[in-house]
């Protein structure tokens, strides 16, 4: 999949480490060590490097010998989650829902938000029983896709407890896998991407809310 240019943004569950740690962190310190010995070895000297992380971006700033006024600065997320799920080319189902249901202006607010987002093949495999009662009451979509919405970032503590609380109002069941992502709901996380307000995850499969309404 190309996805220019927030692509290096995305880890797969077959090469991402565990979800709290994404190891923005390290990666901001290596970036900054590499930073300075290119700066080295171009002939720099007294190079620093500046590391700032937030909840939201992690920027690092190399500083050139003092004097020379020269400054390189490598910023973190750029884009919300909503326009990360636009770009990912797996997600069109789900969007063209999202504006039905209130999700855009709250995908692209401050956050933070964790989206759980079903995949195009989530939506094509989903049961015909389920698929007729949504067409027939589309309102219950809401529920469906604020399900998938958690009011913040997910953490390790999180996984830890076992659930989280969901914009919709019922809880997804967390469990740690021992591999890259955490279960939700029993269901494999395929991939994930940070952006400025928060994160997606990708699924194949719709989650349902347990106490979805019958009508």
């Amino acid at each position: 999949m190309t996805v220019a240019p927030e692509a290096e943004r995305w880890v797969a569950k077959s090469t991402a480490p565990r979800l709290e740690s994404w190891r923005w962190k390290t990666a901001a310190v290596a970036l900054a060590m590499s930073m300075v010995a290119a700066g080295c070895s171009s002939g720099t000297t007294g190079a620093s490097s500046i590391v700032t992380i937030n909840s939201s971006t992690t920027t690092v700033t190399t500083v050139a010998a003092v004097g020379s006024g020269a400054t390189s600065t490598t910023a973190g997320p750029t884009k919300t989650i909503m326009q990360l799920a636009q770009l990912e080319g797996s997600l069109s189902s789900m969007l063209k829902l999202l504006p039905d249901v209130g999700l855009v202006d709250v995908l692209n607010g401050p956050g933070p938000f964790s989206l759980i987002a079903p995949s195009d093949t989530a939506f094509a495999k989903l049961d015909k029983a389920m698929q007729d009662r949504l067409t027939k009451n589309p309102r219950l979509w809401r529920d469906v896709l604020r399900y998938g919405v958690v009011p913040k970032r997910i953490t390790t503590a999180d996984i830890t407890r076992g659930q989280i609380t969901t914009l919709e109002g019922s809880v997804l069941n967390l469990k740690a896998t021992g591999g890259k992502f955490p279960t939700v709901n029993g269901v494999a996380i395929i991939k994930g991407a940070r952006g400025t307000n928060g994160i997606v995850l990708v699924v194949d499969t719709v989650l349902i809310p347990p106490d979805l309404p019958a009508s």
